[in-house]
């Protein structure tokens, strides 16, 4: 429930009035705030903006979580294409090339496009990722892009995260069992408009 809380507190933010708590971001995916307004009631001079009530409510279907495991031997950050139905599947410049990638026990998986994502943490971070799609059975987090992408990885079991170099905004990565799982709450697209 109080996960809840924090997605419906953050979709009351903006990143043009108030500014966004931290931003992190992986690959090509142009990370940009979808979140709503930081108050109900805004000030402007001499009228005032009021929002109708359920306009920045959160419901518990309006998100998705995604679970990546960080994969430390992976080259590219993956997901499969069953993944958030809602964000669409683009070309992407491996597929046009007929890229394979080679998991663990030696099969060849072929790249069947890219998903870019938008998404919060479940610290308040807004994290934007680029994730291949191919026959993968878990969303995988490859170390080396995160690293690649301006951020330091963390393992340590104290408390593992993710760390932007430049901003220094933070994302905790949870250790479930012997993996280190990356949870991020991608939002559906809204529906009717």
């Amino acid at each position: 429930m109080a996960l809840l809380e924090n997605l419906r507190a953050i979709s009351r933010r903006t990143d043009a009035s108030a500014g966004v708590t931290s931003s992190l971001a992986l690959g090509e995916s142009g990370a940009r705030s979808l979140l709503a307004p930081d108050v109900r009631r805004m000030e402007l001079s001499p009228l005032e903006i009021v929002y109708p009530d359920g306009l920045d409510h959160i419901g518990e279907g309006q998100w998705e979580q995604v679970l990546f495991t960080m994969d430390s031997g992976a080259m590219i950050t993956a997901m499969n294409k069953e993944e958030c139905p809602n964000v669409p599947l683009e070309d992407s410049e491996a597929k046009k090339r007929g890229v394979k990638y080679e998991v663990a026990n030696g099969t060849l998986i072929s790249n069947e496009g890219q998903k870019r994502l938008n998404g919060v943490t479940e610290d308040g971070a807004t994290f934007g990722i680029t994730a291949q799609v191919c026959g993968v059975t878990k969303p995988l987090m490859s170390v080396d892009q995160v690293c690649g992408a301006g951020n330091q990885v963390i393992f340590d079991d104290d408390g593992s995260y993710i760390r932007n170099k430049a901003s220094g905004a933070i994302a905790a990565i949870k250790k479930e069992g012997k993996r280190y799982i990356f949870p991020l709450w991608v939002r559906k697209p809204a529906k009717g408009f």
